[in-house]
C-alpha cells in the first residue's frame, strides 16, 4: 500500500485570503445576475458557501462589500494603465481595454462594468471609493 502524502496545512492568513476572495467571487456573480441593490450579506454568504455572519465579519455592511467588489474588480482592469503618465496614451489605453472588456465573458469585468453603470443611478452606493480610478465622478 503506497503512503499518500498528507497535503501541507494552509496558514489562517491563506484561509482568510481564500475566503475573502470567494465571498467577492460570489458577490460579483450576484452583481451580474440582478444588480449590486440586490446583493445582500445572507446571499453573498449563501453563494460563496458560508454563513452572513462571515461575510459581517470580513466586511461589516453591505456598503464595505461593495467598496471592496469594486476596488477588486477595477484593480488591474486594464492591464498597464497604472504605468503610463496621465495623457492622451493612457485615455486611448482605458478606452480600449473598457471596450476590449464588454466583449469578454469575466464575471469580475462585467460586474465592475455593472457597478460603474449603476453608480450613475445610485452613487449612494459607491461614494467613497478612494483614487484616480474612482467609479463615481465626483
Amino acid at each position: 500500500m503506497e503512503a499518500h502524502p498528507t497535503p501541507a496545512r494552509r496558514t489562517q492568513e491563506q484561509r482568510r485570503s481564500a475566503t475573502r476572495a470567494a465571498l467577492l467571487s460570489a458577490a460579483a456573480e450576484l452583481v451580474v445576475e440582478s444588480g449590486m441593490r440586490a446583493v445582500t450579506l445572507a446571499r453573498t454568504g449563501e453563494r460563496a458557501g458560508y454563513s452572513r455572519g462571515i461575510v459581517t465579519h470580513h466586511f461589516g455592511s453591505k456598503q464595505a462589500l461593495l467598496d471592496a467588489l469594486a476596488k477588486a474588480s477595477q484593480s488591474g482592469f486594464v492591464p498597464g494603465v497604472d504605468d503610463r503618465p496621465p495623457g492622451l496614451d493612457r485615455l486611448l489605453l482605458l478606452i480600449e481595454g473598457y471596450v476590449g472588456e464588454l466583449g469578454r465573458d469575466g464575471v469580475a469585468g462585467r460586474a465592475f462594468l455593472l457597478l460603474w453603470a449603476e453608480a450613475a443611478t445610485a452613487p449612494e452606493l459607491l461614494r467613497d471609493l478612494p483614487g484616480p480610478r474612482r467609479v463615481v465622478p465626483g
